[in-house]
């Protein structure tokens, strides 16, 4: 063997054991952040074992706290846990709560090392929703039809009664405009002893029209406020 080939042989040898120390190199290089990364992922002081929620009742708070627990019990591409504090899936949190119209705003803060805060603003009662053939619903004051609620024959509460087809659970049954402007009619139209409004209609042709306690000197105040914003009465 010659000389040339005694030299080419070594330097292929070298060139081999080059590679396999880079291969080793890599790998263990590899290793150590596999490491770094499963002990950031799943160091259990980091997921998240407690759900704080504030602004609703015990049973609501409850079942919240386990749909939000079931929601991020999953993984991210198959290794990130969705209930690490650091990585956890924020959105899916947020459409849970979209999803219940009792809830009219939340806010979401973490605190470490391994608990969520939740708090909630609930919808308000401001009266009741009838339409025909449907259920009744409580009413916020923005409209919102949010909570399914028994017939309500008093003159306590407001109750809309309405005669159009489309189902407005979840949704607003007027246009934003229109129920604010039915709401500052009915807090700025003086009442007389013993009046009141008790009952608003919205007809199928989506007319307002509404009745009183005392036969409707103050539904009258209101069509005409209404009308002279126009509005759809």
């Amino acid at each position: 063997m010659s000389l040339r080939q005694d030299i080419l042989k070594s330097s292929n040898r070298r060139r081999r054991k080059e590679i396999v120390i880079r291969a080793l190199l890599g790998i263990g290089i590899a290793g150590i952040f596999c490491a770094i990364a499963a002990f950031l992922f799943y160091i259990p002081s980091l997921r998240i074992s407690n759900i704080y929620i504030a602004g609703l009742g015990a049973v609501d708070e409850a079942e919240l706290r386990t749909q939000v627990l079931s929601a991020i019990s999953s993984r991210k591409f198959l290794i990130i846990p969705e209930d690490h504090l650091l990585f956890f899936n924020k959105n899916k949190i947020k459409s849970l709560l979209a999803e219940k119209f009792r809830v009219k705003d939340y806010e979401l803060e973490t605190d470490f090392p391994s608990a969520l805060k939740i708090s909630i603003t609930e919808r308000k009662t401001w009266a009741i929703y009838c339409a025909l053939r449907k259920p009744c619903y409580l009413l916020g004051r923005d409209g919102v039809a949010f909570s399914k609620s028994p017939a309500f024959a008093g003159k306590a509460i407001l109750k809309i009664i309405d005669a159009r087809e489309e189902d407005f659970f979840g949704k607003n049954i007027l246009p934003e405009e229109i129920f604010e402007k039915i709401n500052y009619v009915i807090e700025n139209v003086p009442p007389r002893a013993g009046e009141g409004i008790s009952i608003i209609n919205i007809k199928s042709s989506g007319k307002l029209t509404c009745s009183t306690s005392d036969r409707g000197g103050i539904c009258l105040s209101m069509t005409k406020q209404l009308s002279s914003a126009r509005s759809i009465i």
